[in-house]
């Protein structure tokens, strides 16, 4: 998975990378010269698989969210410098998809195996409502 922004003079893309068995990072790249910037290792949780799922910037542009499958976690990336501010632990079971809302308040994730999608206070970081969809959501847009 890709998504693209637009900060400042770079247009910076960031690629959602699946390597070994026990990581997974967040690769910038330029678009315009098609050339990597910089590699971003996501945290690991006590042997847990973290692979990036969902990739979802805020609307001013500064920081990057990506859930992680596997690790349960939401994990929030500064775009300017590359570095892992926060992960937030136990956002749902499984986060597949990921949508942000037009003030980058709240974060919604997919929780496949759980069949629910969280809700996300970002200044808190506390999971506010679950709730119940069906089977297996996998991806989710905000649209308000």
């Amino acid at each position: 998975m890709e998504m693209f922004s637009h900060s400042g003079k770079v247009s910076a893309s960031f690629a959602a990378n699946r390597r070994e068995e026990m990581g997974g990072a967040i690769t910038v790249f330029d678009t315009r010269t098609q050339q990597v910037l910089r590699t971003v290792t996501l945290p690991t949780t006590a042997g847990t698989l973290t692979r990036p799922m969902g990739l979802a910037t805020t609307p001013d542009g500064r920081s990057l969210y990506v859930t992680t499958g596997r690790g349960g976690a939401l994990v929030e990336i500064d775009v300017a410098t590359a570095a892992v501010k926060r992960s937030i632990a136990g956002v749902g079971l499984r986060p597949w998809g990921l949508a942000l809302d037009t003030q980058g308040r709240m974060a919604f994730t997919a929780n496949g195996p759980s069949g629910d999608i969280s809700m996300v206070e970002l200044a808190s970081g506390r999971v506010v409502m679950r709730v119940p969809v069906g089977i297996s959501p996998w991806g989710i847009i905000f649209r308000p």
